[in-house]
Parts: structure tokens; C-alpha cells; sequence
């Protein structure tokens, strides 16, 4: 490799940083109180992921640059069902895997006695 090309190479992989495109892995599952995703995001910090609500659809962002100046980010939308409670999620992030919980609102079951007049 020449001298110049070798600087180029140097110039590029300190100053720029290269986009890195991959798919993101999630799984989503439920039971009578709560909606679990699990979302796999390697090698990030939670300084790194973003999870937040608006309007019924749940955002959850990353972004993250390592030693290498690659940069890995994605986002990914889903939508929050009318039945999850979006005040009351939580999110922890673990050995690589984003968790992300929503308890179900139980339906009120309530008796209204209507008077007959």
C-alpha cells in the first residue's frame, strides 16, 4: 500500500465514522398482566438507548460509536395496544437484551345499578 493511500486509509477510519446496518432482533410476548419486548442490543450502554412513548407508538433508539469509529444505531416503532398502561412501563437493559414491560389495565368490572322509573 502506497504512503498516500495508507494516510488516506488513517484519515478516514479517525475522522469519519462508517454506518453500520443491522437488522434488529426483537421479541414481543404477553400474559393477563403485562406485555414484555425484548430487544437484542449488543455491545450498547443504557446511556446509549433510548426508549420513549408518544401518541400510542413506542420509540426505542440507539446510537453508539466504538474504538473503531463505527457507528451503530437503529430505530424501531411499535405500537403500544390500548389494553398497556404507557405511564407505567419500565425498561432494563442486560447482558445485551433491551427488556421493556407493560402491565396490562384491567378492565374495570363494575356494576351500574340503572334505576327504573
Amino acid at each position: 500500500m502506497s504512503l498516500l493511500a495508507r494516510e488516506l486509509n488513517n484519515l478516514l477510519n479517525t475522522t469519519y465514522a462508517h454506518p453500520v446496518n443491522d437488522v434488529v432482533q426483537y421479541a414481543i410476548r404477553s400474559d393477563e398482566n403485562e406485555y414484555v419486548l425484548e430487544v437484542a442490543v449488543p455491545g450498547m450502554s443504557r446511556e446509549e438507548v433510548v426508549v420513549d412513548v408518544e401518541e400510542g407508538v413506542m420509540s426505542v433508539t440507539t446510537k453508539s460509536v466504538n474504538q473503531s469509529r463505527l457507528v451503530r444505531n437503529f430505530a424501531r416503532r411499535f405500537v403500544v395496544t390500548k389494553d398497556a398502561d404507557p405511564t407505567a412501563l419500565s425498561a432494563k437493559l442486560e447482558n445485551g437484551i433491551l427488556t421493556v414491560r407493560a402491565p396490562r389495565i384491567k378492565p374495570l368490572k363494575k356494576v351500574v345499578n340503572v334505576e327504573v322509573v
